[in-house]
């Protein structure tokens, strides 16, 4: 029974320090000149470089979540026109080629925005879920105890039927919170 008491205790500590971690603040990305940067072309005047975001640790500190976990890799494309006509950039006819020559087209803002609210929705689903399911468990395990003791029951028998009961529903009832909640673009 210590031993269930000191598992429970520990799941609950580790949730709610999970809930205090820090929430996404939108922050302009550094650039550098093309000319500073190893891939810069020369185009009629104008200097070109790219910079793609490979490194997760990089791509959270920038973006505040794991973007490649949602399926895109950020490239930061820097232009420096120092020629005497303007540039015009057809993001339809605009390709990112990787090491096996493949050509990728680039993303549009909507479904860069679908993909990264769906990947942090399914995220915030399952952490819903899994918070609630713990206090379903807490509350499960108080009351199946009670109920051993009012039956004569074994009473760390009756609390851990309690707390499966708990967890089950309170993470069928944290997920659809969690998938119902309408702050996604926040």
């Amino acid at each position: 029974m210590k031993r269930y008491i000191s598992l429970l205790f520990l799941t609950m500590v580790i949730i709610f320090l999970s809930g205090c971690s820090t929430s996404y603040k939108v922050k302009p990305l550094p650039f550098r000149s093309p000319a500073a940067l190893d891939n810069v072309v020369s185009i009629a005047g104008a200097e070109v470089a790219a910079r793609a975001f490979v490194d997760n640790a990089e791509t959270r500190e920038a973006f505040g979540f794991d973007i490649h976990g949602a399926g895109m890799l950020p490239v930061q494309v820097v232009f420096d026109n120092h020629g005497p006509h303007s540039l015009e950039i057809n993001a339809q006819q605009t390709f990112l080629e990787d090491e096996k020559g493949n050509l990728w087209p680039i993303l549009s803002r909507e479904i860069a925005y679908e993909r990264a609210t769906k990947y942090t929705k399914t995220k915030k689903i399952f952490k819903e879920g899994a918070y609630h399911g713990f206090l379903g468990a807490a509350a499960g395990s108080i009351i199946g105890a009670a109920i051993g003791i009012v039956s004569g029951e074994n009473v760390a028998s009756a609390a851990g039927k309690g707390a499966a009961v708990g967890a089950a529903a309170g993470a069928t009832l944290g997920g659809v919170a969690g998938s119902d909640s309408r702050d996604a673009r926040r």
